[in-house]
């Protein structure tokens, strides 16, 4: 969901509090998916963060 400040303002996020993120029980490693979402054209920089479900764990 955009909001329309997200236009034009930038989130910058300096450090995770883990290395690692768990869903679904597999071991997620935030920087891997950073690597791949960084290589499309329009993204400049990108964060994976954790975000509880309550589905999912």
């Amino acid at each position: 969901m955009w909001l329309p400040w997200m236009k034009r303002a930038f989130i910058r996020i300096v450090d995770r509090k883990k290395d690692m993120i768990l869903v679904s029980g597999f071991n997620v490693y935030p920087n891997e998916i950073e690597e791949v979402v960084s290589q499309h054209p329009k993204v400049l920089e990108c964060a994976a963060i954790g975000v509880p479900q309550r589905c999912f764990g």
